[in-house]
């Protein structure tokens, strides 16, 4: 708890041969967070500070793609130098634990708009960010327009003291700028049916896609409608 890795444990290069993994780099070149959101462990672990810990390179030898792993790569004061590595690399970049949209500037999104993007995820976690989080996401599609919404993942986190309403209003925010939410229930097993309802129609795509109205879905045989069944 808190306590750092070893240097020769944080900066060794991944031996990728013994896990099968090819043409992939995967590692941190941050540790730490300043949120503290009560569904995360990263504040209490790593610390409330977002900061540098390595180079790109110490865990990229040219492979053709990267994950990063970062948990808030935006945070750190020396992110625009770990971006222009990324770019550097020529690499695909999945940045897996996702960008905080709400560090998102139009001098980093320019930057973020040279990096080989192969998905990119962010976070609309809390209803009380949502306005910061889609203004960062609008600033951030402004400035990568290459980027196929397909390869921009938004998590949308259900079921931690959140109303129905308040879960519906941040995805139609979201599908208002564009991009497809992902829900994600915390607790699954505590959570409402509407909820997981919710999260059934939004995470599988064909159902999305055809029925682009959450309150028109029909979520099982009887066939009524969520409107019918719940409002």
């Amino acid at each position: 708890r808190g306590k750092k890795l070893p240097a020769n444990i944080e900066h060794i290069c991944p031996d990728y041969e013994m896990f099968g993994v090819k043409n992939k780099a995967i590692g941190f070149t941050t540790r730490g967070c300043p949120n503290a959101c009560g569904f995360c462990i990263v504040s209490c672990k790593e610390g409330v500070k977002s900061v540098k810990t390595a180079d790109v390179t110490e865990f990229w030898r040219g492979q053709k793609e990267i994950d990063l792993m970062d948990a808030n790569l935006l945070a750190c004061p020396e992110h625009e130098k770990i971006i222009q590595q990324l770019i550097g690399s020529k690499a695909k970049v999945n940045f897996s634990q996702g960008l905080d949209a709400r560090f998102i500037t139009n001098d980093n999104a320019k930057l973020l708009s040279k990096v080989k993007i192969k998905m990119v995820h962010f976070a609309l976690d809390l209803p009380q960010n949502t306005d910061r989080v889609v203004d960062g996401l609008v600033t951030y599609r402004k400035h990568n327009p290459h980027v196929d919404p397909r390869n921009i993942c938004v998590y949308v986190l259900t079921n931690f003291g959140t109303a129905f309403d308040e879960d519906y209003e941040r995805i139609k925010r979201l599908q208002d700028i564009g991009l497809t939410p992902d829900v994600r229930i915390y607790r699954k097993n505590t959570s409402p049916r509407l909820t997981r309802d919710l999260a059934r129609w939004c995470n599988n795509r064909f159902i999305y896609r055809s029925c682009p109205d959450f309150m028109d879905y029909v979520p099982r045989v009887d066939g009524k409608t969520i409107r019918q069944t719940y409002f």
